[in-house]
């Protein structure tokens, strides 16, 4: 469920790591870790392969779980309210109807290839108009409402014609436009950080992952090239 619920993230985020689950993930784990140390010790007893003081391990499993809870509340009142209202059960369902759906959707969808080709065209035009991708909270609604497109139709827009989802749509955009500032010499007035925060990163490590996926290096060895 959670893996469903990060792909429909990032088919309808720009920026997903106030959105990310891996720190859900993390917790699920250590639930089903703390299940197996008691389990596995009131088996030891059972069976009498050693000797253990329950009291003890009945206070570090309390210990344990209660500081789990804390954690998952921490994290969990850090995410920003991206599902608005919507639970997260009835968002995995959701990614996982859209996926199943997808290709029937599409075979069925009003927009043939020429109108996705048109769609493209105009998208590409608002792209390097308005630079919408510089918005760091931009997502799938606000950009289909630029191009007065429902979401569905920008969604088989981006997801066919350019083979991708919208969170690699937005960022593949977000890296060319620090490739060429960085081009004209920008990183002199301004950090590399900085530049990354204003072309729409959300963050430092969400901007190095994306460079090095799209120019298969690091920032600092892309600068170290570009200087040769």
């Amino acid at each position: 469920m959670i893996n469903k619920t990060l792909r429909f993230a990032e088919d309808n985020f720009s920026n997903i790591e106030s959105q990310h689950l891996a720190w859900l993930k993390m917790a699920l784990k250590s639930v089903l870790f703390l299940w197996f140390i008691g389990f596995f010790s009131q088996l030891a007893v059972i069976t009498d392969l050693f000797t253990l003081d329950l009291a003890n391990e009945d206070l570090f499993i309390n210990i344990a779980v209660s500081i789990l809870v804390i954690y998952m509340g921490y994290y969990g009142f850090r995410q920003a309210p991206v599902f608005l209202g919507v639970s997260m059960f009835t968002l995995a369902k959701q990614a996982e109807s859209d996926q199943e759906v997808m290709m029937e959707k599409y075979h069925h969808s009003p927009l043939d290839e020429a109108l996705v080709k048109q769609y493209a065209k105009l998208l590409e035009e608002l792209m390097a108009e308005k630079k919408p991708y510089i918005d760091p909270e931009l997502n799938l609604s606000k950009l289909a409402a630029e191009l007065n497109l429902s979401t569905n139709q920008l969604s088989q827009v981006i997801n066919q014609f350019y083979k991708k989802n919208f969170y690699e749509y937005i960022n593949s955009y977000r890296i060319e436009a620090v490739k060429n500032r960085l081009a004209n010499g920008d990183q002199k007035t301004t950090t590399l950080l900085g530049i990354a925060l204003e072309a729409g990163f959300y963050s430092k490590a969400t901007f190095n992952r994306f460079f090095k996926k799209y120019t298969g290096q690091t920032p600092s060895e892309y600068l170290k090239v570009q200087k040769t």
